[in-house]
């Protein structure tokens, strides 16, 4: 009986895909004209890999074009040729090439068929001249050492070696052209996560997993024995029993959800080549340090962030990192430096991008906002508020539009992004040292650490994230103004309080008088402010459920779960309350049934 091999082409592509990250990381690392032979012997068995499972499931395209990048690799590695620059380039474009075949052969998304045909046949042409090149005085075997491209203007290529950029994507001419061959660049280039039916699971979380779930018939076993002969004498045995079955249920929902989880190292792996190639194209030098690779969370929350997380790798390498004399100028290593750290941090993860570069000045930050009409000339701002600027929609420093910066769009979104996530982003700079962005996360999107509140008789949840504290508010601590609302003063900051109940038109709630409640100091886009409740409930861990796809979506709450007793609790989106406050008339929002 004939095998179907079309079962294993999943494996297949997700292991070759494996195969070209290999392959484009080794080639990043790698030094020009140093003799590598391990490193270049790696670089072959991923080759080789991708070779042998195209051909054996039938993927003759991606078979024959890895062939050519193998026969190069096994020259290389019997030090026939050496590594330099230009090479890398071609290889690295190979593997963009091959990449984005793949991506065809699987389905994954529609590519410009005739563009990668195009691609395909000029750097097969490119690599089969290098491994078959010969010059008018060495027409045998070329000599031990020999640099790739001498001679090579004989062989009439498709592309010209000797420039850098000769396998780089043909120029399109229309604006429109421009704009999808940039698209297509960010896709061929994006990291490659699991496909949404397959996930590599580490076999330690598959072993806990199945011993869970047998301590839970156990229990469950236990417990129908137990009420199949019942008395009054036996509430201890059920007692025990309920705590038992409760215990390995949370273990369980902790083990189905690091199933989930991947290492962010999987992310971090493009931005060795995003450096490389936007470095050189800016004239800087610039060194990429990645700590932290093996910090996991969620694989949802993992394909989000990626977007927030290129933008900001851009910023430091655009705005931040200066030009070599500039940096000679100012006493600092021509050679400039952009760390990328991930850590967990009190049931969070948090995500560092820094860099040594020139800083943020928060006096040039101000001058330009007044410019923009953003803010009133003669407004006092501090070092932070500053800083929270540079998210505002429109905003930027840069004295030319390019293709990197300069429109005035990206960090406005980059916030909103990380918001939408659950987490928050912020700004620490010091002039001439450099700069660091902190975004802090959930670890999942699935379940959720929250505050229930309640306001009449309804109840909400406030993201642990998002709370600073909880206090009872004294009449000396509260000021009103006319035209602009409460206030209080906590810890000699002034915060605006927010009535939830009058965001949401809740007709009936107790704390009617501030000191009746309680107020809860949230901060969220940078803000802080305090959300006047009529009682805290409790904290607990939640599971999410998106109001979004189960009703529609409803300003100021990012979500809803279901509580013990059945009942359905909003979850709150602090800076979209911290907006409908702002709002009038009153109240701000009809009330939301869930």
């Amino acid at each position: 009986m004939a095998i179907d091999l079309t079962q294993f082409h999943q494996l297949f592509f997700e292991e070759s895909l494996e195969g070209l990250a290999l392959l484009e990381s080794g080639l990043l690392a790698m030094q020009p004209g140093a003799v590598q032979k391990e490193e270049i012997n790696a670089l072959f068995r991923a080759a080789h890999s991708i070779k042998g499972g195209s051909s054996t499931f039938g993927f003759k395209q991606v078979a024959e074009f890895t062939h050519l990048l193998e026969t190069l690799l096994a020259q290389m590695r019997d030090g026939h040729y050496q590594l330099t620059d230009t090479v890398r380039k071609i290889l690295l474009d190979s593997v963009d090439v091959l990449r984005m075949i793949l991506t065809a052969a699987r389905g994954a998304g529609s590519i410009d068929e005739a563009w990668v045909r195009l691609q395909q046949r000029a750097l097969g042409t490119a690599l089969d001249a290098m491994t078959s090149q010969r010059t008018d005085d060495h027409r045998d075997a070329p000599a031990e050492g020999q640099e790739i491209g001498a001679g090579y203007a004989h062989t009439a290529p498709l592309v010209e070696l000797e420039d850098s950029s000769a396998c780089s994507i043909p120029e399109r001419r229309s604006g429109e052209d421009r704009r999808k061959q940039t698209r297509r660049v960010d896709e061929r280039r994006a990291p490659q996560f699991f496909s949404g039916d397959s996930i590599r699971v580490d076999i330690n979380k598959v072993d806990r997993l199945i011993n869970i779930a047998g301590e839970l018939v156990i229990a469950q076993s236990a417990l129908v024995l137990l009420g199949e002969d019942f008395s009054s004498g036996d509430l201890d045995r059920l007692r025990e029993g309920l705590d038992q079955l409760a215990r390995h249920t949370r273990e369980l929902q902790e083990s189905v959800m690091q199933i989930r989880m991947l290492p962010i190292g999987t992310l971090f792996s493009r931005f060795p080549r995003l450096v490389h190639e936007l470095s050189a194209q800016l004239g800087k030098k610039v060194e990429l340090r990645i700590y932290g690779g093996h910090t996991e969370l969620d694989k949802n929350l993992l394909e989000k962030i990626s977007d927030p997380l290129v933008h900001l790798v851009r910023n430091s390498l655009d705005h931040g990192i200066e030009l070599p004399a500039e940096r000679s100028a100012a006493d600092k290593p021509g050679s400039g430096t952009i760390t990328l750290n991930a850590f967990h941090q009190g049931g969070n993860i948090i995500i560092e991008i820094g860099d040594d570069g020139r800083g943020i000045d928060p006096e040039l930050i101000i001058r330009k906002a007044i410019a923009l009409g953003m803010i009133d000339a003669g407004v006092s701002l501090n070092r932070q508020q500053a800083f929270e600027l540079i998210f505002q929609a429109g905003f930027s420093t840069a004295e030319q539009i390019s293709d990197l910066s300069g429109r005035g769009v990206g960090m406005d979104v980059v916030r909103r992004n990380v918001n939408e996530l659950g987490g928050y982003v912020e700004i620490e700079s010091e002039i001439g040292q450099g700069s660091l962005v902190n975004i802090r996360l959930p670890l999942t999107l699935a379940v959720l650490d929250g505050q229930t509140v309640a306001v009449g008789d309804e109840i909400y949840v406030i993201p642990l994230l998002s709370i600073i504290e909880s206090i009872q508010l004294v009449p000396e601590m509260v000021n009103s103004t006319a035209g602009r609302g409460e206030s209080c003063k906590v810890r000699e900051e002034t915060l605006s309080i927010i009535r939830l109940a009058e965001v949401f038109g809740i007709a009936h709630y107790r704390a009617s008088a501030l000191s009746d409640g309680l107020v809860v100091v949230v901060e969220g886009d940078g803000r802080r402010c305090a959300i006047l409740v009529d009682e805290l409930l409790g904290q607990q861990q939640l599971v999410i459920k998106s109001l979004e796809t189960n009703y529609e979506r409803v300003d100021g709450v990012s979500g809803a779960t279901i509580l013990g007793d059945g009942s359905v609790a909003l979850i709150l989106d602090i800076p979209g309350i911290m907006r409908l406050a702002q709002q009038t008339p009153e109240p701000r929002m009809q009330r939301c049934q869930a």
